[in-house]
């Protein structure tokens, strides 16, 4: 999952949230006024009336608490999930730099092998080129710096 996804889907989950507290506060909002106009003799509501649409309304209630807490616990498995794998991110990245800190000269070389690296001075050697015949374009989207095209670096001269 990219992050814009997982940032989407929280937002989602947010406005839900909120618009289903909304809905809670509404049915409280109505059992208030039912009960207030039932204690004040208010000829709007017989003892039935009152009775029903306050059921009515805990009925409401009850729905919509049960879907803030689903909410919520969504809301929690989404972001313990996102931690998660940004933990898995981090680890996997420690244990590359480990693997290429400790590889071997013939190891890297084959790696630049298969990866099909090549090194381009350029006339003058104020810069090279550099391509990979992996498209790294996939990276791109996830924030590395990381492209497909060739890549022009400063030379190495002091």
């Amino acid at each position: 999952m990219s992050r814009s996804d997982e940032q989407s889907q929280v937002s989602e989950v947010k406005r839900n949230l909120r618009l289903v507290e909304y809905q809670i506060a509404q049915a409280e909002s109505g059992i208030a006024k039912i009960q207030q106009a039932y204690e004040n003799d208010s000829p709007l509501y017989a003892a039935e009336e009152a009775t029903r649409r306050i059921i009515e309304y805990r009925d409401r209630m009850l729905r919509a608490t049960r879907r803030k807490e689903e909410l919520e616990t969504s809301l929690q498995r989404i972001t313990r999930d996102a931690q998660s794998l940004e933990q898995t991110r981090e680890a996997l990245a420690r244990v590359h730099l480990e693997n290429v800190c400790s590889a071997t000269f013939e190891e890297k070389v084959r790696v630049i092998e298969i990866l099909d690296i090549k090194v381009y001075p350029s006339e003058n050697l104020d810069h090279i080129g550099v391509t990979c015949a992996v498209n790294l374009a996939g990276l791109e989207d996830e924030g590395k710096q990381a492209s497909c095209y060739n890549t022009n670096m400063a030379s190495p001269k002091l």
